[in-house]
């Protein structure tokens, strides 16, 4: 994991200034290269996906340092199924919904084939209390690995995960 907060000192007033808007406040990341699977699938149906549906890929915890900044949320992962199936990877955060995801990012697998998929989502804060964001993943019909394309994982350089950035409004 990393990230950072960003303050800059008025050295004439000794006191903080405020941020201009759309200005990085802080950022953190949580990056994986470890090779995981699931035969837990996410249904491709009108449903929104469920918090029980699928694997955990990644989680951070995040407490935004304002109240209605704009959390920008990057999420990318590298996902190879052995079979047709349509993947997901799928953003929660339990403060908002309970059990349905906020955002999803789908793509179509034909058998032994490695997809790249990514998503940015865009979320206004409404308070300055730390919220846990977590991604899920997983196939509609198949078992799907994560950090692996096909039987090869390159050295274990193969990076997943996500990155918060609070931007100011």
């Amino acid at each position: 994991e990393s990230g950072g907060a960003v303050t800059l000192d008025n050295v004439l007033l000794g006191s903080s200034v405020l941020m201009p808007v759309g200005s990085v406040i802080q950022y953190a990341s949580s990056l994986v290269t470890t090779v995981t699977s699931t035969a837990v699938a996410i249904p491709a149906d009108s449903t929104k996906p469920q918090i029980t549906e699928g694997a955990t890929m990644v989680s951070l915890a995040f407490t935004p340092e304002r109240t209605g900044s704009t959390l920008e949320i990057l999420v990318n992962a590298s996902l190879d199924s052995s079979d047709a199936s349509n993947l997901a990877i799928c953003l929660f955060n339990t403060a908002i919904h309970a059990t349905d995801a906020v955002a999803v990012s789908i793509s179509r697998c034909v058998g032994g084939q490695s997809v790249n998929m990514s998503m940015i989502y865009n979320y206004t804060t409404p308070s300055d209390a730390l919220a846990t964001w977590q991604v899920r993943y997983g196939g509609s019909a198949a078992t799907v690995k994560i950090g692996q394309t096909n039987t090869v994982n390159y050295g274990s350089v193969i990076i997943y995960g996500i990155t918060i950035k609070e931007i100011a409004a």
